[in-house]
Parts: C-alpha cells; sequence; structure tokens
C-alpha cells in the first residue's frame, strides 16, 4: 500500500491509498501528514510473542496480542470470553 497526502477539494486535504481515500477529508495539509504518519504506523505492526504460546506474531494493534490458533482454542473453552 502506498499511502499519499492529496488536495481533495480547496482548503480539504485527505490521504489515499492509489484512488482511495483512506482518511477523512481534513481542513489542512498539515492535519493531513499527520494522518499519513499515523496510518503508515499502523499498517506496520510490529513482531510480538503470542501471551499464551510465546510464538512472534505480526501484531497490528495493541489488542493483538495472541496468535490465531491460541484465540480458537482460548474461544473455545468459554464461549462467554470475548476475543
Amino acid at each position: 500500500m502506498a499511502l499519499r497526502v492529496e488536495r481533495v477539494a480547496p482548503n480539504t486535504w485527505g490521504v489515499f491509498d492509489g484512488w482511495r481515500l483512506v482518511s477523512n477529508k481534513l481542513s489542512s495539509r498539515d492535519l493531513a501528514e499527520r494522518a499519513l504518519e499515523r496510518l503508515t504506523r499502523e499498517q506496520a505492526g510490529r513482531l510480538r510473542p503470542c501471551l499464551r504460546c510465546g510464538v512472534e506474531i505480526q501484531s497490528s494493534h495493541a489488542g493483538h496480542r495472541m496468535c490465531d490458533g491460541c484465540r480458537q482454542w482460548v474461544a473455545s473453552q468459554d464461549h462467554r470470553m470475548v476475543l
């Protein structure tokens, strides 16, 4: 994904991926640049160990801390748990 900042209309900016607007319409280029930085950081994620088994996973956000296998196992143990 190659994100970029572009003018949408006079005094309106946005972050685009190809032709698709992936941010809100923003009132300044500075705000659009900040949104671009945030979206780029979110895309990157980072490697973290699974809380249950320890295998390295690509974590996309702060709440993503278990591998898919462990998430399925936990869900099968107690259907009331929210993942």
